[in-house]
């Protein structure tokens, strides 16, 4: 409809809510062969690196729409677990964060792409939690 507001409830658009169905298909479809016993982490942290940067050359947007909102979630979580400490998840724009995690990829295609999303963790600026 004309006008109609087309955001989530967390105020996030139309585009945001199809990279979040793409990233929830592309975490199911694409599991690595591990029981769920010996999986200290799944999704797209899971994948090689390799695979990463070659499914990116076949589809951008979608692979970097999945690594963005895995990476992005999984500083999140880690933040939210540190004691009076955080990294700075603003200090580095959403655009650099893309280019180092697949710069990282590149560079490491053997790793998994958790091992990139902690580079990126560690190499975010530490700050204290206001009192």
């Amino acid at each position: 409809m004309l006008g109609e507001d087309t955001r989530n409830d967390f105020g996030l658009g139309a585009p945001m809510k199809l990279a979040t169905r793409i990233v929830l298909v592309v975490g199911i479809l694409i599991q690595p062969g591990i029981s769920s016993a010996d999986a200290p982490y799944m999704g797209v942290g899971a994948i090689s690196c390799g695979k990463l940067v070659s499914d990116h050359r076949e589809n951008a947007t979608q692979v970097e729409a999945a690594l963005m909102a895995w990476a992005q979630g999984f500083i999140s979580g880690a933040n939210t677990v540190t004691k009076g400490e955080y990294r700075d998840m603003a200090a580095m724009s959403l655009d650099v964060q893309k280019q180092f995690l697949l710069g990282y990829c590149e560079a490491h295609p053997a790793a998994n792409f958790i091992d990139a999303a902690v580079d990126l963790y560690f190499k975010l600026p530490l700050k204290g939690v206001p009192k």
